[in-house]
């Protein structure tokens, strides 16, 4: 699972340069000579309690300034930021709202109400707010690096990939960009796959396409069938026996030797062309650029072709591997080296290995979000609740809107009996994440089984709302309805469930 990882106030906050108090002199001419002086000595005291880490008597300060210049943008904009470094999301917003009433060429409220609207998961009044800052500001990398953020996480992994991209560019030593630039590279890879799988089912490319995404989990039986059944399409083609040969040597548990380089090897490899030997040094950089441009290319195609599908969803695997390799390679005791480590060994189904990467990247970076998550969901798939209970709550202490966590939290409670506790968690998630049908069949089995007829309704409600084609609301409609003695609609329930249980057959 990929959740959206977003920076700490800290973090955040090394933008404030861009919110600029400037010459008081200069912008309060109408001022008193006498006020004058006091509005200099509380910007002079305003600042070095902010220097000094003292935010409470700053935010003292500039509320001084700005009740004796309330037209004084600036000080709006610095006092927000106050408010937002203290988490006072609600004064921080209302403060750069009234920062851009005044003087709207100012970028940095902007930004930091992006910032507010993300961390509240209103992405796309977040992006709206990033789009002016960008206008205004387009060579910052922490607009670029929230505006990516935000659109990742409305699924826009196209958008968000290009101000990746701008933020890499902006600054190429930054590992939370490139991890973020690999996240989304690797989505855009399942929806060119996804597609490809869709529209060319039985095509040789797709039988590739899956082979190596077996072999790159080392699941080695399961990639011996589909390059079986891609030679059976190609037969000619050496480079795929030889795949063929390897992986099968690999499945019958043979130490073997990775292959040598092809000829096909770029077209027959494809994403696993770098598994086992990857490039160092400069040339990941080099091979990152030509990437680029290869599935720039094969991207503007209006209907490509299987072939084209297949590069896409290659050609975006490859960078999601290379733009984690640069992390893992520049700088290999980083928090985010360690999390994709992590992560790696978790598509492995190697959990300890996963939790121990995981626990370096926290020793590095203890606030980080979504790590305690990640640890929690291992331990709550596997049953060991206590543990997962554990991590979630750690993770919401620093994520506090987090659905996911807030829906397993509630699903173990749920099992324990706990049910008051456990209601509550899942209307958070529920609240949190609306489209989250999870949450909303949880609800309605917790209402269910406490004969709250009319709740568990409107939660299969909100759950046909969100997925229609999904088999599991319809049948659950088709039991309450029936013993609630509405035959007619449980048996056009019933109907809805089996028709749906045909199309998952189908897919």
């Amino acid at each position: 699972m990929i959740v959206l990882q977003k920076r700490s106030h800290g973090e955040v906050c090394c933008y404030s340069a861009i919110v600029l108090f400037i010459c008081l002199a200069a912008d309060a001419p109408a001022l008193a000579p006498s006020r004058q002086d006091v509005l200099a000595q509380l910007y002079k005291e305003a600042r070095e309690a902010q220097q000094a880490g003292d935010y409470k008597t700053a935010t003292q300060k500039y509320e001084g300034i700005v009740k004796l210049q309330p037209e004084m943008a600036e000080a709006h904009a610095n006092l927000g930021l106050l408010y937002y470094q203290q988490g006072h999301a609600e004064q921080a917003a209302e403060t750069f709202k009234k920062a851009i009433q005044l003087k709207p060429s100012l970028a940095g409220p902007y930004f930091f109400l992006g910032v507010l609207s993300a961390n509240a998961r209103r992405y796309e009044e977040a992006s709206r707010y990033l789009e002016i800052a960008e206008a205004q500001d387009p060579s910052n990398f922490a607009i670029q690096l929230y505006s990516g953020i935000s659109h990742y996480a409305r699924s826009r992994y196209l958008e968000a990939t290009r101000h990746f991209e701008k933020a890499v560019a902006i600054d190429a030593a930054d590992p939370d960009a490139f991890y973020h630039l690999s996240k989304s590279y690797g989505q855009l890879s399942k929806q060119s796959f996804d597609r490809l799988h869709k529209t060319y089912r039985d095509s040789f490319y797709t039988d590739l396409a899956r082979a190596h995404f077996y072999e790159s989990e080392q699941n080695w039986e399961a990639a011996k069938e589909d390059y079986s059944r891609a030679l059976d399409k190609r037969p000619e083609s050496g480079r795929l026996q030889q795949r063929l040969r390897w992986v099968t040597q690999k499945a019958s548990g043979l130490v073997v030797p990775a292959l040598e380089g092809s000829p096909e090897g770029d077209a027959i490899d494809g994403s696993v062309r770098f598994l086992y030997a990857p490039p160092t040094g400069g040339k990941i950089k080099e091979e990152i650029q030509r990437y680029q441009n290869l599935v720039g290319a094969w991207g503007s195609e209006k209907d490509p072709s299987a072939e084209k599908l297949y590069g896409l969803a290659e050609g975006y695997q490859i960078l999601s591997f290379l733009a984690s390799l640069w992390v893992s390679e520049t700088d290999p005791d980083s928090h985010r080296s360690h999390q994709l480590k992590g992560q790696y060994f978790e598509t492995l189904g190697k959990d300890e290995q996963a939790i121990r990467e995981y626990r370096r990247a926290l020793a590095v970076k203890p606030d980080l979000q979504s790590v305690h998550f990640a640890i929690g969901n291992l331990y709550w798939t596997r049953n060991r609740l206590e543990e997962a209970l554990a991590e979630l709550g750690a993770e919401i202490k620093l994520d506090p809107n987090q659905p996911q966590a807030h829906y397993e939290i509630g699903d173990t409670l749920h099992g324990q009996g706990k049910y008051a506790a456990a209601e509550e968690q899942l209307r958070k998630a529920a609240r949190f994440d609306p489209s989250m049908i999870e949450a909303h069949l949880a609800l309605e089995r917790l209402y269910s089984h406490r004969g709250q007829v009319t709740k568990a309704l409107y939660h299969l409600g909100k759950a046909v709302e969100i997925a229609p084609e999904d088999a599991t609301p319809h049948y659950r409609l088709s039991v309450i309805y029936r013993k609630l003695g509405r035959i007619q609609e449980a048996e056009k329930e019933m109907q809805l469930f089996e028709k749906a249980k045909t199309q998952e057959k189908r897919r």
